[in-house]
């Protein structure tokens, strides 16, 4: 398996985090996200970086090991086919894109749906 794994964890629920795989690295971002209120959340991924935002801003960028290609199954709520560290919440909208965005493209993807939110 190979890929990469989006997550919010660690001991508070509002921490960030991405990992790689077979890479075995990870970047996270601790308290930048409010639990129980929509919120916009994107890992811009780059060979070497992630830059994590939140409602259109970015809140930190991080180091990381890219992996060497992508080889395994695509999972939302959950980290694998058992559906273990399952997501007690609710998502709208996922997008996943080939390139890196730029920081005036999340601004823009959260202006054209953050009504929708109220925020």
């Amino acid at each position: 398996l190979t890929g990469f794994i989006c997550s919010l964890s660690g001991t508070s629920p509002g921490n960030l985090r991405l990992d790689t795989y077979p890479a075995s690295t990870s970047a996270a971002l601790s308290n930048c996200v409010t639990l129980n209120t929509w919120q916009q959340v994107v890992w811009a991924f780059s060979p070497g970086s992630v830059t994590f935002y939140v409602d259109g801003a970015s809140v930190g960028t991080s180091s990381i090991t890219s992996p060497s290609s992508y080889t395994g199954s695509d999972f939302i709520g959950n980290n694998s086919a058992a559906a273990t560290n399952t997501f007690d919440g609710s998502i709208s909208i996922v997008r996943l894109y080939r390139n890196t965005l730029t920081a005036d493209e999340v601004l823009q993807n959260f202006n054209a749906h953050r009504g929708r939110y109220s925020i």
